[in-house]
């Protein structure tokens, strides 16, 4: 139950973001977002109905993560989640899911479609997309190709290279246009296991649309990227306080104790205190009793009355969202000039602290003979 609740978290992280779809590029201005959970990193593309149908995305992951995406053919490497205008359904925007499996690399026919979306047959690792629209599966999977960012230019600041192409609407399946897709791998596997060292970490992508004609648009290529703090740190706390209230009779006085419990806490990303974080905080596995925000501290207190003996914990939830008047480090060229930065987000994350177990005493009154002068 507590993995299901993170993940709708992280669902509702992102979604503000892609509602805050306008654009200065107009024709073309997709976003790429990073979340990170205590189960999942979500690499997240998005774009809008008004900008142009994408024909290949490139992602490159920051230098300083470690690449562990080589796994034996048929190994489960995560899911997938998002949206699609499918011009077969009406145009109608429909869910798409599914599962990453890993491919065999050595397989001719992936290594003809490697061919025709990448220029190189050979790759180190061929992720394949189980797709399904509307409860309908796709035909075929869709191959991610993965590679180690071993030259120029993108070594110098990226680590590996995802590379996603994707057919024209009028050719593809259902006729779909893509709006979102979040690719959320699993962390067991240290696919893409971020630095030791804390900082901001820059993904980046290379996103290419189709003209009107289903051409590829290679002069309308721009360049999006995803500002992610990490790593993300949690502290959580939950103090018994008790109090007393004396009533002096005659011969004797009688002593009256209340407990409440003080729940306090604190977030840092990337060495840094995240402040304006929601606080999510629970009373046993899923009874959730309030929502606060962190402070400039990245930190959090609250009272509250302590009924019985109780365990606590804290879902600590940073949304993803623009950067404003951000520009993307570094640009990258496209031909003679720099190729234009359509955006810049913040990435997002959700953590989940271990539960703090506070014992209410069945103690509630107290009566002591009062001595005599």
């Amino acid at each position: 139950m507590r993995k299901t609740l993170r993940l709708g978290l992280l669902a509702a992280a992102v979604a503000t973001v892609l509602a805050s779809a306008s654009s200065a590029f107009g024709a073309y201005a997709p976003k790429l977002l990073i979340t990170t959970t205590d189960e999942v990193t979500a690499i997240k593309f998005a774009q809008t109905d008004a900008d142009d149908p994408t024909a290949k995305v490139q992602i490159l992951v920051p230098a300083g993560y470690s690449g562990n995406f080589v796994q034996t053919p048929g190994a489960n490497i995560g899911s997938l989640e998002g949206s699609v205008i499918a011009g077969a359904f009406g145009g109608a925007t429909v869910p798409v899911a599914g599962t990453i499996v890993a491919g065999d690399p050595s397989n001719a026919a992936l290594q003809q479609a490697a061919k025709t979306c990448t220029g190189t047959e050979t790759h180190a690792a061929i992720w394949l997309l189980n797709v399904t629209a509307a409860g309908m599966s796709l035909p075929a999977p869709v191959p991610l190709y993965l590679d180690p960012a071993s030259t120029p230019p993108f070594n110098a600041f990226s680590s590996a290279s995802i590379q996603l192409c994707l057919p024209p609407p009028p050719l593809a399946n259902f006729q779909i246009k893509l709006l979102e897709a979040s690719l959320l791998v699993g962390n067991t596997l240290n696919t893409f296991a971020p630095p030791s060292t804390a900082g901001a970490y820059r993904w980046t992508a290379i996103n290419t649309p189709y003209k009107a004609d289903n051409s590829i648009n290679a002069a309308g290529t721009v360049e999006t990227q995803a500002i992610q703090s990490s790593p993300v740190n949690t502290t959580f706390t939950a103090k018994r306080i008790t109090k007393t209230r004396r009533v002096k009779r005659k011969r004797f006085t009688d002593i009256f104790y209340s407990y409440s419990v003080r729940l306090s806490g604190r977030v840092q990303a990337g060495g840094q205190p995240s402040g304006g974080a929601n606080v999510d905080l629970f009373a046993g596995a899923e009874d959730k009793i309030d929502t606060l925000q962190t402070n400039n501290s990245g930190a959090f207190t609250k009272t509250m009355k302590l009924t019985k003996t109780t365990a606590f914990h804290a879902v600590y939830t940073k949304e993803a969202g623009p950067v404003a008047g951000a520009s993307c480090v570094p640009p990258l060229p496209l031909g003679p000039v720099a190729m234009p930065c359509a955006s810049v987000t913040s990435g997002g994350f959700v953590s989940t602290t271990e539960e703090a177990r506070v014992v209410k005493p069945k103690l509630t009154h107290r009566r002591v003979k009062n001595k005599g002068k």
